[in-house]
């Protein structure tokens, strides 16, 4: 089983751009499947997460998707959801899993260099090293 704080800041981390109302253009960098599980992920989540601090939270992520505190709102949302609730738990692991299996957690990044000797890295993940 997947950790709560795991599980939570993934689908937070995946959801999160799809939120605001740009999330079809969004949706449309995804393949077909991955973009099935980002919504059938952002309906649950928004199903779940009904009172009015955790409607708040996500309106705040929905405006500011890359706001720290705000997605921190929505995973503390999301961790007393699934504290209470091992079911959703379970579906919201299951969501998350398939759409990374998708191909919805990859991250697309652009270098555009000019001029002469210059170096440049894109890297994705963590604990990664990068020399030149």
């Amino acid at each position: 089983m997947v950790e709560p704080v795991t599980l939570t800041a993934t689908a937070v981390a995946l959801l999160a751009p799809y939120l605001a109302k740009g999330a079809e253009a969004a949706a449309g960098k995804l393949g077909e499947q991955a973009a099935a599980g980002v919504g059938k992920l952002v309906a649950l989540v928004r199903g779940r997460l009904s009172g009015a601090a955790a409607a708040e939270a996500l309106t705040e992520l929905a405006a500011a998707p890359e706001d720290a505190d705000a997605q921190g709102a929505v995973r503390l949302q999301l961790k007393k959801a699934i504290a209470a609730d091992p079911a959703f738990a379970e579906e919201l692991r299951q969501l998350v899993e398939t759409v990374k299996a998708a191909g919805g957690d990859k991250v697309q990044q652009y270098v555009s260099v000019t001029g002469d000797n210059n170096k440049a890295a894109v890297v994705s993940g963590s604990g990664n090293k990068v020399t030149f």
